[in-house]
């Protein structure tokens, strides 16, 4: 049984092992990316004010007649920039303009870029969430995340030391042949961390199959009907409207994002982020505001949700660390080292071995 095991997570380790590295290169890159972006973009953070950035978005919808704003999201950094999206649906083109919290514009980006002005981060997440396959490549990542954890508890099986052997095991010697300090380097590396990758590995292939995942646990936060139109006379409700009439339920939150009404969806779907959520980019508590009278029509307040939505809701800041904040993502950047450094390792002793051979 322990020759099978071995020779399975040998193979499991070797047929994965670049698959492994470039999502842990990857996810490395995109631990603190907010911060890394934020810090790119000269000017100065200030206060949020809805009425400014309403005003804003109003200026650039007369500089580009036929574009319309789609969404609004933070940078993720304290609530003091905000990036505004504009669409233009004739031709297809989208650009982003980061502004600060009073409407000032920052940087602009062109939905075709894929390194300047941000996009570099954009397409790191891409590439860790989907290996540009979309769909299919959801299934992929996921696959090779399950398959990771359970390579992890294969080898963590072989790598329990007897008793009274744990020291030699966990610091290692680093002298001798090739073989035996890359065995040993392998080993101790591997109890060191693998329980908590192990974890991280489980919350992204759960985050990978989330959808299904949720329609078969019956975890999903029910979206509001369309509302009835009470006034044909009455102007739109305004996105500064909006924001305001979310933050007047949940007064102590930030917005996180706002997605703008649509056909299919007549309401402005507002995400804010509570002092009591576990994440610390955008929140899960979602208020969902009529277009037509500002009516609150639901909201999903994730702090009172049942136990399948918490669960759901807490995938994202473990796989990412923000539910320890700052300390939390360094661990998980340590993570992402580590398991580069356990593939490394891995193929260099089955490399000495066959030499050996």
């Amino acid at each position: 049984m322990k020759a099978a095991i071995l020779t399975l997570h040998r193979y499991l380790g070797l047929g994965l092992a670049l698959l492994w590295i470039l999502q842990a290169l990857t996810g490395v890159a995109l631990v603190f990316r907010w911060e890394l972006d934020d810090a790119s973009v000269a000017g100065a953070s200030r206060p949020f004010a809805p009425a400014a950035i309403e005003r804003r978005i109003h200026l650039i919808e007369a500089e580009r007649p036929g574009w319309a704003a789609s969404s609004i999201w933070s940078s993720a950094t304290g609530g003091r920039r905000y990036d505004i999206t504009l669409e233009n649906p004739s031709t297809g083109e989208a650009r982003t303009w980061r502004v600060d919290g009073q409407g000032r514009v920052l940087r602009t980006m062109d939905s075709g870029e894929k390194v300047s002005n941000g996009a570099l981060y954009d397409t790191l997440t891409t590439f860790h969430q989907t290996l540009f396959l979309g769909d299919r490549g959801h299934w992929i990542i996921g696959t090779s995340g399950l398959l990771l954890a359970s390579n992890i508890l294969l080898a963590l099986s072989l790598a329990l030391p007897r008793i009274g052997r744990w020291r030699a095991a966990l610091v290692p010697t680093t002298g001798g042949p090739v073989r035996a300090w890359s065995y040993a380097w392998h080993r101790a590396l591997g109890l060191w961390l693998c329980l908590p990758a192990a974890i991280l590995a489980l919350c992204g292939a759960a985050i990978s199959f989330e959808d299904p995942l949720r329609g078969w646990l019956r975890a999903e936060p029910v979206a509001p009907a369309a509302p009835a139109t009470t006034s044909a006379a009455a102007p739109p409700v305004t996105p500064g409207q909006a924001m305001r009439h979310a933050l007047a339920r949940y007064p102590d939150a930030a917005i996180s994002g706002v997605v703008f009404p649509s056909a299919d969806a007549p309401w402005y779907r507002i995400r804010l982020l509570q002092p009591d959520e576990p994440r610390q980019a955008f929140g899960r508590t979602t208020v969902y505001v009529s277009d037509d009278d500002g009516r609150l029509l639901s909201d999903y307040d994730t702090t009172r949700a049942g136990w399948r939505l918490r669960v759901f809701d807490l995938l994202y800041p473990v796989h990412t660390g923000q539910i320890l904040g700052p300390a939390g993502r360094t661990a998980v950047l340590l993570v992402g080292v580590w398991l580069i450094a356990m593939c490394g390792l891995g193929v260099v002793l089955w490399t000495s071995r066959r030499e050996r051979r």
